[in-house]
């Protein structure tokens, strides 16, 4: 019992420290809804106290679990004399929470009884249990990856950390345990998700939605795995649709908070890194679209400005904002950059890339693993020609919502990067495309849905056409 009574207090002091770091600083949006709020609060409590243990850590594990603590109860306080502590849980439905309530007894069952898979063990486990047994993050974990047995040391660190904090919570290695995190995660993913949609879908249609994105038995797998494509596919959602929310209603706070998401993304993977720079390229493309501002004019439709009104001034400015938006976005990565600078952790692409020979073959391998992974009824991955065939005839209604354009270009662009890195790749193409492929496809699937819903709930409020008065 000692074991999920620890697991339980980790999740909760993170969401309590999150909900405090947005209450004092200006990372709440206005039309933010109140389960929206519970899983944003949530993530951001993990990205930023991961960031503090892995600083803190270096010297000690205790100090930085005394660090983390010291810093959530200060920010609740502050939190609570602001009035903002305190979560609002209205429901939309009387039978809201039963169906919540079920959703999470899925994943939270499905992560007790499910198992490591051996790249779960391999990339993460191994490193939060060497840490955990030293008490520390000494340099030798990552530089000497062979001795320790595990693979992928230029992988950041917030997964490992984040179970090492969960750990000293429950005073012991356990691995069954420790993989209601990837649970967590998963129902903040959806937290998020229903929030997003709530306003335009209406109750019913976002809890549906939510359901469809995370009911599937592969996201019931990846939550029990160990691996880390929870923990990215939620900040990769959440980035993506606070930019969305940027795109409706442009505000400082909702680009500060698309920034720091989509960087703590790329702190919890190299795959994250190619979802932030994404996710830069729109908040730019919007910025100039919109006159610049966090708060300029809306759109100007292609027509140039003419100086001294707000959108040329606007304009005048977005090289200032971009620039903050990149640093905010790097920020999370900075310190995880000059560790590994500092102990000579080689990257990725350090032995170099694939010849360009082989690019004609790892087309083929991904296009025969896209096409084995959609006709797989078990992992549930046949949700994908839905997917597309849902974008291809929504596109119409898709291109016409702000929110609909920015979710479908984070999509596709995230998903396009990912498969350049796959063609260049320096590994063995013949066991990773069709390993990681899988990992990859789930990553895009929150904003691709949420796409779908976006387009359906325009297409039933669009106004009817009276024939019988022409």
């Amino acid at each position: 019992m000692r074991p999920i009574l620890g697991a339980a207090a980790a999740v909760a002091s993170l969401w309590l420290l999150g909900r405090g770091l947005r209450a004092v600083l200006p990372l709440r949006r206005d039309d933010e809804h109140p389960i929206e709020s519970l899983g944003l609060d949530f993530l951001f409590g993990a990205g930023a106290g991961s960031l503090i243990f892995f600083a803190v850590a270096l010297r000690s594990n205790a100090w930085a679990f005394r660090s983390v603590y010291v810093l959530t109860l200060a920010l609740a306080v502050a939190a609570a004399v602001r009035g903002r502590l305190a979560p609002s849980l209205r429901a939309d439905r009387s039978w809201f929470w039963g169906a919540l309530a079920m959703l999470a007894a899925v994943h939270v069952v499905r992560g007790i009884v499910g198992s490591f898979t051996s790249d779960g063990y391999a990339h993460w486990g191994l490193k939060s249990k060497a840490i955990f047994a030293a008490g520390r993050i000494p340099a030798d974990i990552l530089v000497d990856a062979e001795r320790f047995g595990y693979a992928l040391p230029d992988y950041p660190l917030l997964w490992p950390v984040i179970e090492v904090w969960t750990y000293l919570h429950m005073g012991a290695l356990n691995d069954q345990v420790v993989r209601l995190l990837g649970s967590a995660f998963l129902l903040a993913l959806g937290a998020v998700f229903y929030g997003r949609l709530r306003a335009a879908c209406g109750a019913t249609a976002s809890l549906a939605a939510t359901f469809l994105l995370l009911a599937p038995h592969q996201w019931a797998r990846s939550g029990a795995s160990g691996l880390a494509e929870p923990p990215l596919s939620a900040f990769l959602f959440a980035g993506f649709a606070a930019l969305a929310a940027f795109a409706e209603k442009p505000s400082p706070r909702a680009a500060a908070q698309a920034a720091l998401l989509l960087g703590f993304a790329a702190w919890t993977k190299n795959e994250g890194a190619a979802a932030a720079a994404v996710g830069g390229a729109i908040f730019a493309w919007l910025a100039l679209d919109t006159g610049l501002g966090p708060e300029g004019p809306p759109a100007s439709g292609g027509r140039v400005p003419p100086c001294g009104t707000a959108p040329c001034q606007g304009r005048a400015r977005a090289p200032k904002r971009i620039a903050l938006f990149a640093l905010l976005a790097a920020l999370p990565s900075i310190p995880w950059l000059l560790f590994r600078q500092a102990h000579g952790i080689s990257g990725y692409f350090a032995a170099g890339v694939a010849p360009i020979s082989e690019a004609g073959i790892r087309l083929k391998l991904i296009a025969v693993a896209f096409v084995r992974n959609c006709g797989e009824i078990k992992g549930w991955m046949f949700v994908w020609p839905v997917l597309l065939l849902g974008v291809a005839f929504g596109f119409r209604a898709i291109r016409t919502m702000p929110a609909g354009r920015v979710l479908l270009a984070g999509a596709l662009g995230t998903l396009l990067a990912y498969l350049v890195a796959l063609l260049l790749s320096p590994l063995d193409a013949g066991w990773q495309i069709p390993t990681a492929l899988p990992r990859l496809l789930m990553q895009v699937e929150a904003p691709l849905l949420a796409c779908l819903a976006l387009a359906a709930a325009r297409r039933d409020d669009a106004p009817q056409v009276d024939t019988k008065h022409r």
